[in-house]
């Protein structure tokens, strides 16, 4: 996997790639979101997914929620607007043959819309971390004035 990370007058962005497609993430630090860019490495297919992300400090861990979801190509593909997975929509759009996989399909969205823990060894992670020295920092002194206390 190659990471490459672009930042330039308040621009956060990171970009990704393995043997299957390529991934442009950018940050919005404020509003605690992230718009995810896919495009697959051997077809004409992209997704566009905006997640909601927090971070606890008890243990250190992001969570995240998946907000809206855009398959292309056209006709554009909406699954998920302002965090509701639009089911109807998604069957209507099935045929009968996918009727067991699409079903699934659902399913996992109704997971990515709660929040839940970010994967590990997912980079995406690591990076919104990076993002947020106000919380980490803190965290980090804490420990290490916890750890010299110790001896």
């Amino acid at each position: 996997m190659r990471i490459e990370i672009f930042e330039e007058d308040d621009d956060s962005s990171l970009m990704f790639e393995d043997e299957y497609a390529e991934y442009t993430i950018d940050v919005d630090p404020g509003s605690k979101t992230y718009q995810s860019k896919m495009s697959r490495n051997d077809d004409v297919y992209y997704r566009t997914q905006k997640f909601e992300y927090r971070i606890r400090t008890t243990p250190v861990r992001v969570e995240v929620r998946l907000l809206e979801r855009l398959d292309e190509p056209p006709p554009d593909r909406c699954a998920v607007k302002d965090g509701v997975v639009l089911e109807s929509e998604i069957l209507a759009r099935s045929r009968d043959i996918l009727a067991s996989m699409t079903k699934r399909f659902i399913a996992d969205l109704k997971k990515e819309v709660e929040w839940h823990e970010a994967r590990v060894g997912d980079p995406v992670p690591m990076y919104l971390l990076s993002k947020h020295p106000d919380i980490i920092r803190p965290m980090i002194t804490d420990a290490i004035c916890a750890n010299y206390q110790k001896k």
